[in-house]
C-alpha cells in the first residue's frame, strides 16, 4: 500500500465500527443499572465491561486509530460471551442477540477475520441454542442465523470489492495503471519520515520521454498512448514491487526507490534507459528517455525534493537527452 498505515481497513469499516461500538455501548449501558438494581451482579459487571470497551473503541475510531486489536476486543470476546450468556440466561427472549453479534462481526472486523469468527460462532452457538431453546424455535432460529451470516458475507464482500475498485480508480492513472498525483504528497511525506526514523536511503527518479510531442504530431495520439503504456510496462518490469511508480502527467513519470542510494539508483536508471532505447516501441523510430536522479539528503519537504529531481531532469534534457543525471554539476552518461 502507498500510505503504509498500521492497518488497511476500508474507511467504511472504520466508520461502521465507530457507529456500532457507540450504539452498542449506549444500548448496553442501561443493562448495567437494571441488573445492578436487581442485584444480578455477573450480568451487571459484564454489561459494564462491554459498554466501556465499546466506548473506548468508538473513541479510537473517531480519531482514525482503528486497528485489528480494536476490532477484536470490540467484537469477538464480548459478543461471544455476551450473546451466549444472554441466550443461556433468558432463552427465547434473548434469541435476537446472536443476530446482532453476526452484524457486529461483519461491520467491525475485516472480512477474512469476520468470516472466520462467524464460522466459529455458528459452531459454538449450535449446541447452546439446541439445549436452551424449544425445538420448534431452534429449527427456525439456527437456519435464520446461518442465512443472515451468508447474506452479510456476500454483501460485505461486494462492498469491499467495490470499495477497492473505486479506491484504485481514484489513485491510479487510467491509461498506464500507475499511481497518479493524488497520493504523491502522502507517499513522499511517508518516505521522508521513514528515512528519518529508520535511516533508510530514499531516491527519486523523474523520467521524461524525449521528443514526445514530435511522436504525437508524427504518428498520432493513439500511437502516443501506446508509447506511454509500453513505457509503463517496461518500468513495472524493471522496478521492484516495493518501489512506487507515478505518472505525473503527459509524458512525465516519477519513481520512488525505497531503501536505495544514489549510486544504485543511477545503475537502475541507466538500465531502464538502455532497455527503452533498445526496444522497438515504434517501428523504425527510436524512443528514448531522460532521467533525473535525486537521493533524499537534507530535504525536509517533499516539494523541495521533487523540485531538486526536476532540476536534474532538466539538466539531462539540456545535455542532449537520452541521459541520466544525478548531479546538477555532472552528467552521468
Amino acid at each position: 500500500m502507498i500510505n503504509g498505515h498500521q492497518d488497511e481497513a476500508p474507511k467504511f469499516i472504520v466508520k461502521s465500527t465507530l457507529m456500532m461500538t457507540l450504539l452498542s455501548g449506549l444500548t448496553v449501558a442501561p443493562f448495567f443499572f437494571i441488573n445492578l438494581y436487581h442485584q444480578n451482579l455477573p450480568i451487571a459487571a459484564l454489561a459494564a465491561v462491554f459498554a466501556c470497551i465499546q466506548f473506548f473503541s468508538a473513541y479510537q475510531c473517531y480519531h482514525a486509530k482503528y486497528n485489528t486489536v480494536i476490532g477484536f476486543i470490540s467484537s469477538i470476546p464480548m459478543m461471544f460471551i455476551g450473546s451466549s450468556l444472554a441466550l443461556f440466561e433468558l432463552g427465547v427472549t434473548a434469541s435476537y442477540w446472536p443476530f446482532l453479534s453476526v452484524f457486529g462481526f461483519y461491520f467491525t472486523l475485516q472480512l477474512r477475520m469476520a468470516r472466520a469468527t462467524n464460522i466459529l460462532y455458528l459452531i459454538m452457538i449450535f449446541p447452546l441454542g439446541y439445549f436452551v431453546l424449544p425445538f420448534e424455535v431452534f429449527v427456525r432460529f439456527y437456519p435464520g442465523l446461518v442465512g443472515i451470516s451468508l447474506f452479510l458475507y456476500i454483501c460485505v464482500n461486494e462492498i469491499q470489492n467495490q470499495h477497492h475498485t473505486l479506491t484504485e480508480m481514484s489513485i491510479t492513472d487510467s491509461l498506464t495503471g500507475l499511481y497518479n498525483r493524488t497520493v504523491l504528497d502522502l507517499t513522499l511525506e511517508n518516505a521522508i519520515n521513514l528515512s528519518k526514523r529508520e535511516n533508510k536511503s530514499m531516491t527519486l527518479l523523474m523520467i521524461d520521454i524525449d521528443n514526445f510531442k514530435r511522436i504525437n504530431d508524427t504518428f498520432g495520439h493513439l500511437v502516443g498512448d501506446e508509447v506511454l503504456k509500453c513505457l509503463s510496462s517496461l518500468m513495472k518490469e524493471n522496478f521492484r514491487k516495493t518501489d512506487a511508480l507515478f505518472r505525473l502527467g503527459g509524458e512525465e513519470f516519477l519513481v520512488l526507490l525505497r531503501d536505495s542510494n544514489r549510486a544504485s539508483s543511477v545503475m537502475v536508471a541507466e538500465r531502464l534507459r538502455e532497455t527503452i532505447s533498445n526496444t522497438e516501441i515504434i517501428r523504425e523510430q527510436q524512443v528514448t528517455i531522460s532521467v533525473g536522479v535525486s537521493e533524499l539528503t537534507n530535504h525536509s519537504q517533499w516539494k523541495d525534493w521533487l523540485s531538486d529531481c526536476d532540476q536534474r531532469l532538466f539538466k539531462a534534457k539540456e545535455a542532449g537527452k537520452n541521459k541520466v543525471v544525478s548531479s546538477i554539476q555532472e552528467v552521468a552518461v
